[in-house]
């Protein structure tokens, strides 16, 4: 009989207390309060009922921990396969105080309801769901810099939430790399430089931090039309116009990501083109194998 069996057929109170927090925590949190309810389960001979306290305190920590005014994004309206690993992996390298939230699709819910982490994390409040309505359509790079060009897109983040990691199913973070996301919150916008602009600070949209605030000003003062460049470009003249602006240096923007334009530095990469091969890369950003071949 397992040790959890004999703490939840023990007489003892405080031994089956522990063990419904243990099975609490497991089920609320995946693995984030696993090691430290073990620790406790293990390091005691004769467990004591404020066992069960503490491992119950570390699930209300879980929730806790969450720092509202950051949210990291991925919209996606299509099945893909990778959906799901991706996520999960986005999820278990950027710091553990990042809510994630997902707007999706109809299409997108069965892959959900299939993956047992993620229905953890959702009933943790580690990660929101949104589902899109049906009137949304993201066909093309145009519909989409619509969608990211609107007021009412960034509105339906949740409050206070002001910095947006901003991310897409053609990028990826690297779990070697010796940065954050959080390295980079003082920016207004940051993201892969473009080598055909490089006096153009911003970057692409793909995998990127910005300021919701700073969005928002933006769309007070222009508007994105149809035809016109896509939203990261938008986005990156229109921040960049204002004196108090706090945009990154070319430098800066191929240490926060790559795509055109190689560094042996970086914490994530976009779907690389141009002269980057991603074949180089496997070594520091292995995890770039599951989207993109070499």
């Amino acid at each position: 009989m397992s040790l959890l069996a004999k703490l939840l057929s023990s007489e003892s109170k405080g031994q089956r207390a522990l063990a419904v927090a243990f099975v609490f925590t497991l089920v609320v949190t995946g693995a984030y309060c696993y090691e430290s309810v073990l620790a406790i389960m293990a390091s005691q001979e004769h467990l004591r009922p404020s066992h069960a306290s503490e491992a119950a305190a570390c699930a209300s920590r879980y929730t806790s921990v969450l720092n509202k005014t950051k949210i990291a994004l991925l919209i996606e309206l299509r099945p893909e396969r990778t959906l799901i690993p991706i996520l999960l992996h986005y999820m278990a390298t950027v710091p553990e105080d990042w809510p994630f939230m997902l707007m999706h699709s109809a299409e997108v819910v069965p892959l959900l309801n299939r993956s047992s982490a993620v229905k953890k994390y959702i009933t943790s409040g580690k990660l929101t769901a949104m589902q899109l309505p049906e009137t949304i359509k993201l066909k093309d790079r145009q519909d989409v810099s619509y969608f990211l060009t609107q007021n009412s897109t960034w509105h339906l983040l949740p409050e206070p939430a002001e910095h947006i990691f901003f991310f897409q199913l053609d990028a990826m973070i690297c779990s070697n790399s010796e940065q954050s996301v959080d390295d980079y919150l003082h920016f207004d916008y940051i993201g892969a430089p473009w080598p055909h602009a490089p006096q153009l600070r911003g970057g692409n949209g793909g995998f990127s931090m910005r300021r919701k605030s700073r969005l928002l000003r933006c769309l007070r003062h222009r508007t994105w039309h149809r035809g016109e460049d896509s939203e990261d470009v938008f986005y990156s003249y229109c921040l960049s116009s204002f004196p108090d602006a706090v945009m990154p240096s070319f430098n800066q923007q191929k240490e926060f990501a790559i795509e055109r334009v190689d560094s042996p530095r970086y914490l994530g990469l976009h779907k690389p083109a141009g002269g980057v091969k991603v074949a180089t890369h496997l070594d520091f950003c292995p995890e770039a194998a599951m989207l993109f071949r070499a």
